[in-house]
């Protein structure tokens, strides 16, 4: 491979550039939300409702999950279910090189201390590492790097789809299908629910976290609403035509703008908040995947763009968090204004990013094509890899 291609982004056949802007939409959704959240919270100004937008760009991570849901069961409806299991290892493996270098290289640069002025708490390091590296860290304390959470949720899911897949496959008729999905979208919906009647409503945002938000149980929604779009796709049961794909992403890019600007949503928790706030914002944004997988024949203008940003929005999620701390001084040091702290974060993140994109994932993503080829890749994989 030539150093030139080496660095480039090139397009790749069967891709789809308006899932990969959805994937820059959620990138953008998550770096504003801690972005905006460190910087508000440093100079302690009265929030409006342009801060609400951003702060509540933690949406972003569910549409991540909603996009993932959806390439992931793209993939595994390309085998027949008697070839799906012989599949496995195959699967693992790619899965394991797509997403593990780069989040180690992330946790290990963190745990070493590299980040200038990053503080946490370093008692009890060895077990943390332990479990992080086990990728445990939705279910235990997501202490080291906040936002790893949602890694260890991706991961169990990797594991898990393949056998849904299969439960998939043997739903024949419309009806049953439709009643699988419904069962395994609601299954969190229930268990949140359950959790918050048992357990009562959690009395700020901190206790709320680690048992309705962080679990991979409390977050099914968007990950089997993402399956359910790539399922109904590929039966014909879901094909809207260009314009309706065309009103269907206005309109959940228009509900959730409103549902973004309401509020702090995570400033206070009720049982809204716990049980059908999730679920309305994990099917907006499946309306939007399902929207975007619809439009592919229609061409995207910045579709390079769009490309380089869905590329790098993995290595962007690994990396941002620490680096606000140093952003933060930075902006204290040459003026204490907006502007300069969004350059510093913002730059920041994005050298980090290619840093991590180029020395630790594609290099794996390479060795990948080689060492555990999908002999069924080509045009349905639909989005920049994940």
């Amino acid at each position: 491979m030539g150093l030139r291609r080496y660095l480039s982004f090139e397009d790749r056949a069967g891709e789809n550039p308006w899932l990969d802007l959805l994937r820059c939409v959620a990138i953008a959704l998550v770096l504003a939300r801690h972005g905006h959240r460190a910087w508000v919270e440093e100079r302690g100004t009265p929030l409006q409702w342009g801060d609400y937008l951003l702060l509540n760009g933690w949406m972003g991570v569910d549409l991540f999950f909603v996009l993932s849901g959806y390439l992931i069961a793209r993939i595994l409806i390309r085998h027949e279910p008697a070839s799906l299991l012989s599949y496995l290892p195959t699967y693992f493996w790619r899965r394991f090189l797509r997403v593990a270098p780069a989040y180690y290289a992330a946790l290990a640069v963190i745990v070493c201390g590299l980040v200038p002025l990053y503080a946490f708490s370093r008692d009890d390091l060895a077990w943390r590492t332990a479990y992080h590296v086990l990728m445990l860290q939705d279910y235990l304390p997501a202490d080291i790097n906040v936002v790893l959470w949602s890694i260890g949720v991706e991961m169990k899911f990797y594991v898990l789809a393949p056998f849904v897949m299969l439960a998939i496959a043997r739903a024949r008729s419309r009806w049953a299908l439709l009643s699988l999905f419904t069962v395994l979208v609601l299954a969190s919906t229930a268990i949140r629910w359950g959790m918050g009647l048992y357990q009562g409503i959690p009395e700020n945002y901190e206790t709320f976290w680690p048992v309705f938000r962080q679990p991979l149980h409390s977050v099914g929604e968007p990950l089997f609403l993402g399956m359910a779009v790539a399922v109904l796709e590929t039966r014909k049961i879901l094909q809207p035509s260009t314009r309706v794909a065309c009103w269907m992403l206005v309109g959940a890019t228009a509900a959730l703008a409103c549902l973004s600007a309401s509020h702090n949503l995570m400033a206070s928790i009720a049982l809204f908040d716990i049980v059908a706030q999730p679920l309305l914002i994990a099917l907006l944004f499946a309306v939007a995947v399902a929207a975007g997988a619809a439009l592919a024949p229609v061409p995207l203008p910045g579709r390079t763009a769009a490309r380089i940003g869905a590329r790098l929005s993995y290595t962007l999620y690994l990396t941002h968090f620490p680096l606000l701390a140093p952003s933060l001084a930075l902006a204290s040091t040459l003026g204490n204004t907006g502007a300069v702290y969004w350059s510093a974060f913002l730059g920041l993140s994005l050298a980090s990013a290619l840093i991590v994109h180029y020395v630790c994932e594609k290099p794996f993503l390479a060795a990948r094509r080689t060492f555990a080829p999908d002999r069924l890749a080509g045009p349905a994989a639909t989005a920049s890899p994940r």
